[in-house]
């Protein structure tokens, strides 16, 4: 269901955060994360392996395509990096109560390496689809410069991504249908029909 994916993608946002220390071993997660005592290679390997388990997953759920940060993913074509920058974003916020995100500490989240790292700076390029759409602002502190700024998701997606679809209203039943068909037939006009209503 929708919170098990969110939860899913929190346990991958947090082996991504592991990875980030080991290889550039500085930023916001080197505060927040424990640090893993394990190989780059080995970090690289629990992500990968934990994407795949998602996506599995997700294949397997017919329905996976109506969760809402997925509607939201498939709607603006976010890729899997940018999903899970978006996700950071939200699980931050919600659940750590952290405004903003340097762009640099989200690019090495993304990143295992410098070259990947300057690679990855598109995700927030005017143009890309997590700025262009809106679901996340850059404030940067060098006009020009987007590693210089920090990242926030936007309140609206936020609101899409919590909040669950409305329930589907129950289905008339044939004995209801029959009765207000009846109803219909014994009206004479319009005017009758409101005067009835009261």
């Amino acid at each position: 269901n929708p919170e098990e994916h969110l939860h899913e993608l929190e346990a991958l946002s947090r082996l991504a955060q592991q990875r980030s220390v080991v290889f550039f071993d500085e930023g916001l997660w080197h505060e927040t994360v424990f640090r893993p005592g394990c190989s780059p290679a080995e970090t690289r390997r629990r992500v990968r392996e934990k994407q795949g388990i998602i996506a599995e997953k997700l294949t397997n759920t017919p329905d996976a395509v109506g969760f809402p940060l997925n509607r939201l993913a498939n709607e603006y074509s976010l890729s899997t990096d940018e999903t899970l920058i978006l996700s950071t974003l939200l699980f931050q916020e919600c659940l750590r109560g952290v405004g903003s995100v340097a762009v640099i500490d989200l690019l090495r989240l993304v990143s295992s390496s410098p070259a990947e790292l300057a690679a990855n700076r598109t995700f927030f390029a005017p143009s890309s689809p997590l700025i262009a759409s809106g679901l996340v602002h850059v404030q940067t502190d060098v006009e020009g410069k987007v590693s210089t700024g920090a990242a926030e998701i936007a309140n609206w997606a936020v609101a899409r991504i919590l909040t669950p679809r409305a329930p589907k209203s129950p289905p008339i039943h044939g004995d209801d249908r029959i009765a207000f068909h009846e109803f219909l037939n014994r009206i004479n006009c319009s005017s009758e029909f409101f005067e009835r209503l009261g």
